[in-house]
């Protein structure tokens, strides 16, 4: 090959951007070449979203975990509340269950009480009425005896009729004191 050949050639082979016309438009580069850059910049667009997807995904799973993190550690501080709450509320309901048996046994001492004392009370009434008649009969005795030693002392002296209206004056009395 000569040197002419070998330009030619190497021209040939080589393609060389050539100058456009004056008054023309510029060519456009191929649609193969074009095509590649499209799928270029499509592929990184479309790794971009992935990508972003991704991260949007991986933070949302990183929150959602924080979250159920945070929801068991709440979860636990209330299960340990709840399980003093229900030793407390244990507690709480035998304090209640002795508390009313002692209710119920304290009722029945009352109950037996008030019956004790309605029976003193009726035992009492029944012994101020007893002493009120004994007062009365004590009263009537009292009286009758005065009469008689009035009349008495009216016969020491030998009056007869004095005596006798001394008698007659407390009669209501002794029969009274009598009859008691």
């Amino acid at each position: 090959m000569a040197m002419s050949d070998r330009a030619t050639y190497t021209q040939a082979a080589e393609r060389r951007p050539v100058a456009p016309a004056p008054g023309r438009p510029r060519p456009r580069p191929s649609r193969k070449g074009r095509a590649g850059h499209v799928r270029w910049v499509v592929g990184i667009v479309l790794f971009a979203l992935f990508a972003g997807a991704l991260a949007y995904l991986v933070h949302d799973e990183m929150l959602a975990n924080d979250q159920v993190a945070q929801t068991r550690a709440s979860l636990d501080a209330v299960h340990a509340q709840s399980s003093a709450a229900s030793q407390q509320l244990a507690v709480a309901r035998r304090d209640l269950s002795l508390v009313t048996t002692q209710v119920g046994s304290d009722s029945t001492a009352l109950t037996q009480d008030v019956s004790q004392l309605k029976a003193a009370r009726s035992a009492l009434l029944a012994a101020q009425s007893q002493v009120s008649e004994q007062t009365a009969q004590i009263g009537s005795l009292h009286t009758c005896l005065r009469g008689v030693e009035q009349a008495l002392n009216a016969l020491a002296v030998k009056r007869q009729g004095r005596a006798i209206d001394a008698l007659n004056s407390v009669s209501a009395s002794c029969q009274a004191a009598a009859s008691g």
